[in-house]
């Protein structure tokens, strides 16, 4: 038999410890060294099991640096605590006290214990996010994995009157890093990210109501300055702070220099943004159809079920571009469903293909169930008008490259056309929201006019451009190309 067989039946034949043995010499105190003073009690460990743990603990009991050789007292931490994470060294596999979780993760982040705060970690802590909130506003500490864990868990809270008296309460570290990861409104903060900012600012006016001094600069990393207008943030820099004063409820004095950088950064942050927002980009690759009839001076008229108020001053027409951009509408319901369309009054289409794009910044709210229709309008009785639908998708999700998707067949035996088209929600978005983010819709096909389908359209130069395709049509100025 080679030495690597040897190896191998040797390895499968031990049977690995389970350190029931540990954990019975920790309950019975044998052989033990060492006692951890936790203040309203004691336990009596082994020194070199406790030091096993970490290099702090190695460090703090080494008899060197040690206050007494067979006594120790951690600094920070309740006994409760102290009491688990033992039993846990000692091989012990008792449930987490769910109600000792972040402080446990603070103890263990402090002392090194790095097997624990990955064990931690890797919780699924959906189920508690609520309960943990309010371990959060009580914490001693609040070191970076805290901040990791209220990332994780904190946006799966939504703030209720009892939350919002609670956070109120806390301290203001302890608030601030509570009031910047909570989610504050059920499903428009993502979407409507101003709403959200106002309503963290009089949140955190609400727990300093009752306190006297000037507003801790935790307060001001606790908000997103960068989602505010331009025209507010300029306001603010040049000493008028009136618009968040008026949401805090109360004077902001004075202005600290950590205020003045928040402020200078969003002013950067946002125009380094502009031309990745809802602006009409420089490029327009793959223009189709209606971004054609825009371009020759042909009506296009885009309507949406809902608009984000993020996209008041854009042009709606920036849908005609395939460009990345947050565009779509705010959350509606199953009962309500959400859509966009597209419509030019003067020409029918015969749709082949339509072209699509995600309209959020990253994977978030993406549509995946989605229907497309069209119409023929006529800007009479338009209720009476029935939708003729295109094309179905029921788990088709939208990509950020966006994609040409053609339109099956069968779905235009008659060479119908149509002048108005849209993409209507029929399933929740990736997040399970009911918003259809959509930051490019075109069409693609044939053009009917007068002389029947054609490839394209083509408008020559002439006095008349502002005029209606049906006036180009009588005066003999429309050609297909």
């Amino acid at each position: 038999m080679t030495k690597r067989a040897c190896v191998e039946v040797a390895h499968d034949a031990i049977i690995p410890n389970d350190f029931g043995g540990l954990t019975l010499m920790l309950k019975s105190g044998k052989f033990s060294d060492l006692t951890v003073d936790l203040g309203s009690e004691s336990i009596r460990a082994h020194r070199v099991l406790l030091a096993s743990a970490s290099d702090v603990l190695r460090a703090q009991l080494d008899g060197t640096f040690a206050d007494k050789k067979d006594s120790w007292r951690p600094d920070g931490g309740s006994a409760g605590a102290w009491r688990w994470i033992i039993s846990w060294i000692y091989g012990n596999v008792e449930p987490l006290p769910w109600e000792l979780l972040v402080e446990i993760l603070v103890v263990a982040d402090r002392f090194g214990i790095q097997a624990l705060v990955k064990a931690i970690m890797d919780l699924d802590v959906s189920g508690k996010a609520e309960e943990i909130l309010e371990q959060f506003l009580d914490a001693f500490a609040l070191p970076d994995v805290v901040t990791k864990l209220a990332m994780k868990c904190l946006p799966q809270v939504i703030l209720s009157n009892s939350l919002w008296k609670r956070v109120a309460a806390a301290e203001f570290t302890n608030v601030a890093l509570v009031v910047k990861h909570l989610r504050l409104t059920p499903l428009d903060e993502v979407l409507d990210p101003q709403l959200a900012e106002e309503c963290r600012l009089k949140l955190l006016g609400e727990s300093f109501k009752e306190k006297e001094g000037d507003l801790p600069d935790c307060f001001i990393d606790a908000i997103r300055w960068d989602v505010f207008p331009s025209a507010i943030l300029k306001v603010a820099f040049f000493g008028d702070l009136g618009y968040f004063e008026k949401l805090l409820g109360r004077p902001w004095r004075p202005r600290s220099e950590r205020m003045h950088q928040a402020l200078v950064n969003a002013l950067t942050t946002r125009c380094e943004n502009l031309e990745t927002r809802l602006d009409v980009p420089r490029d327009a690759p793959r223009p189709g159809l209606f971004a054609k009839f825009l371009e020759k001076g042909i009506t296009v008229r885009i309507s949406l079920s809902t608009q984000l108020s993020c996209m008041a001053s854009a042009p709606l027409h920036v849908l005609l571009q395939q460009n990345k951009k947050v565009y779509g509408t705010r959350c509606q319901s199953e009962e309500n469903l959400p859509w966009i369309e597209i419509c030019s009054p003067d020409v029918l289409v015969d749709v082949h293909a339509i072209g699509l794009q995600h309209g959020w910044p990253d994977n978030g709210h993406r549509c995946r169930s989605f229907v497309v229709e069209a119409r023929r309008s006529s800007g009479v009785n338009e209720e009476e008008i029935q939708w003729t639908r295109l094309l179905k998708m029921d788990d088709r999700r939208l990509l950020d490259e966006g994609e040409v998707i053609q339109i099956p067949k069968g779905s235009s035996d008659q060479r119908e056309a149509f002048n108005c088209v849209r993409i209507r929600m029929t399933g929740p978005t990736t997040s399970y929201t009911w918003h259809l983010m959509v930051s490019w819709f075109e069409v693609f096909g044939k053009v009917k006019t007068y002389s029947g389908m054609n490839d394209g359209i083509h408008l020559r130069d002439c006095p008349h451009r502002s005029r209606s395709l049906s006036d180009f049509l009588r005066l003999g100025s429309f050609r297909a190309s």
